[in-house]
């Protein structure tokens, strides 16, 4: 990472910079020492022109033992102005998630959070809000083996909450902020919600809302509700506390925040698993009786079977038929997912793995009733082409719509309420109204064009081939490239399109078994 300064610089007296520390969406920090041996840590004001110093004047003056110390503010001779705070060697909450990507220890978490709450319930006090809490803001300092929790940043966050247009530098905020943020609105429960978030991501190692870009985060935190499922069912109530879309609803203070996320804690520890004791009587059973002889048919007649049994038969016979089909259908699919996602990230390391699975589970889901429509019906014989045209047409919009379902596109059933008219217009474009549409009409049509019966065929020639394969991918890609006259479309959004319908077809003629044709 290059550094405005270099060692040696001495922008502000009487400090010498040593070394470069990070860089932040207000600058540039650096480790500096002053003449008389003191550590400092010196942060370069240079992203933020219009920053308010008055908010930053107003924490020089705040002493608090979890709050990172402010020392001055001054400005340089070239104009710049550097904020001078205290140096903490420790890591940051950031470094140790990344330490620990399935989440922390309850213990460990409220043990934190009690110190957190400290800190920020003095800043309200004062009238500050921080705004901007995420864990690259909150440091560990190890005073006596012991880890005390000290925040950062919490004169900086006011122009930060501001810079919701540029992805690079507000996408990380963006995944700590209050849905109220959105619509300009702020008060002490923004930095709730922001603990709540901290409290979930510590806990699961996961953040409850993502996406590729800060419209969909936002649109997620207004709409969407956070996966409980690798939460620890005594914190859940506090955290849907916490989380609530409603400020209104949430705890009125970090504090009692962290005092209801301690008593679930400790409801946790109270009540551990009882282990099932071993000398339990087992439920009586009833003895088994030998197999009685059958009675063997007469001599010169064989056995008959009614046409009942017979039907009931073939019946059974298709049923493990189609079994087996999609038995084998998902081994393949996530086979083949898996080798896919390896040369992905060979070719790009940028493709997040969630493309991957969805590239997957779409696959699986339209091989699944294509299966069954061949097992239990083409099998027995192929309708009309104009029927299967129809039922090729219906199920690709059904797995349109299910498709954008997948991809994590949330309902709205009203036009959001954001700041700008271009935030709107971009949260409609990733709404299911949209995109649910619009995929319905691509898999509708691409369906409606493609055969798949003939890739499971029970007489086809050969188990697999790649011509169709081939055929499916270049059909998608036709599509998309009419389909961008009508609509301006984005490659990192419709190739798995693609990826997935190529994958569809390898899967139906893995899991579609096949005869040869006497001749």
């Amino acid at each position: 990472m290059a550094f405005a300064y270099a060692p040696g610089s001495r922008p502000v007296e009487p400090y010498t910079i040593k070394h470069g520390l990070g860089s932040g969406g207000f600058g540039e920090v650096y480790y500096a020492v002053s003449d008389a041996g003191k550590e400092v840590a010196l942060k370069l004001l240079c992203r933020e022109p219009e920053i308010e110093l008055r908010g930053i004047q107003a924490c020089l003056n705040l002493n608090h033992p979890h709050l990172v110390t402010v020392y001055d503010l001054r400005q340089a001779g070239d104009g710049n102005w550097w904020l001078i705070m205290e140096y903490l060697a420790g890591p940051t909450w950031s470094a140790i998630l990344q330490q620990h990507p399935q989440g922390l220890s309850p213990e460990r978490v409220a043990c934190w959070f009690q110190q957190l709450a400290k800190a920020l319930d003095f800043l309200h006090q004062h009238g500050i809000l921080h705004r901007d809490l995420k864990p690259s803001n909150i440091f560990l300092a190890d005073w006596d083996r012991e880890e005390w929790v000290k925040v950062g940043d919490y004169g900086l966050s006011k122009a930060i909450a501001g810079r919701m247009s540029e992805q690079h530098s507000a996408i990380g905020t963006a995944y700590y902020m209050a849905p109220e943020m959105a619509q300009g609105r702020y008060d002490h429960g923004v930095d709730v919600y922001a603990a709540g978030v901290l409290a979930f991501q510590l806990l699961t190692g996961q953040l409850p809302f993502t996406g590729q870009s800060v419209q969909e985060v936002l649109l997620r935190h207004l709409t969407d509700e956070p996966d409980w499922s690798r939460v620890p069912a005594a914190v859940v109530p506090v955290l849907r506390t916490a989380l609530a879309k409603d400020p209104r609803a949430r705890f009125t203070s970090v504090g009692e925040l962290a005092q209801h996320l301690c008593d679930a804690i400790s409801q946790i520890q109270a009540s551990p698993a009882r282990a099932e004791p071993t000398d339990r009587m087992q439920p009586a059973q009833k003895p088994i009786s030998p197999d009685r002889p059958k009675a063997a048919p007469a001599a010169g007649r064989a056995p008959v079977k009614s046409s009942a049994n017979a039907s009931a038969d073939a019946t059974t016979s298709r049923g493990l038929a189609l079994l087996n089909s999609l038995l084998a259908s998902a081994i393949s699919a996530v086979i083949l997912t898996v080798f896919m996602a390896v040369v992905g990230w060979n070719l790009r390391r940028d493709v997040p793995t969630d493309t991957f699975i969805w590239v997957g589970s779409f696959a699986l889901l339209s091989a699944w009733p294509l299966l069954s429509l061949q097992r239990l019906w083409w099998d027995r014989g192929l309708p009309e082409v104009w029927v299967r045209c129809l039922v090729r047409l219906v199920l690709g919009m059904v797995l349109g719509v299910a498709g954008a379902w997948l991809a994590g596109f949330a309902w709205l059933w009203e036009k959001p309420r954001l700041p700008t008219l271009e935030l709107q217009e971009q949260a409609i474009a990733y709404s299911m109204a949209r995109c649910g549409l619009r995929d319905a009409a691509f898999f509708g049509i691409l369906f409606l064009l493609t055969p798949w019966e003939n890739l499971m065929r029970r007489d086809r020639r050969v188990r697999f081939t790649w011509d169709p394969v081939i055929l499916v991918a270049f059909l998608a890609g036709l599509l998309v490239w009419f389909w961008q006259y009508w609509e301006r479309l984005s490659w990192e959004r419709e190739w798995p399109k693609i990826a997935a319908v190529a994958l569809t077809s390898v899967v139906l003629q893995l899991a579609s078994p096949r005869q040869g044709v006497q001749r």
